[in-house]
């Protein structure tokens, strides 16, 4: 279900803070390990990805072309709504590779490791 018809998933952060060395609330680190979890909500979701932090993300969510590298600065509306089929049709397929269905003899192997 759509919330409005501009639905992605949103961290929102300014370059300014991408390029600071000091961060008031958070540290880099600290960001890298609270955010992963997030972004593969979204995906479960249906949501395409807006991100400009946690460059290993990216890399993974942009091979699978569900993710716009944007900072709050580069927020462009115009294409969200021109390309709104486009990335949710990939989430959606993405989503259905990404199932733990799919993955569940990994988890096991790496059980059976221990």
């Amino acid at each position: 279900m759509e919330i409005s018809e501009f639905d992605y998933g949103i961290f929102p952060i300014s370059k300014k803070w991408l390029e600071a060395d000091n961060w008031i609330c958070y540290t880099k680190e600290k960001l890298v390990y609270a955010t992963g979890n997030k972004f593969f909500d979204y995906v479960e979701a249906g949501l395409p990805i807006i991100l400009a932090f946690n460059k290993k993300l990216i890399e993974f969510f942009k091979e699978k072309g569900v993710v716009l590298e944007w900072a709050i600065e580069d927020y462009d509306f115009a294409e969200l709504r021109r390309r709104k089929k486009e990335l949710k049709e990939k989430v959606m397929a993405e989503r259905e590779k990404l199932k733990m269905d799919n993955h569940i003899h990994e988890l096991i192997e790496f059980y059976e490791l221990f």
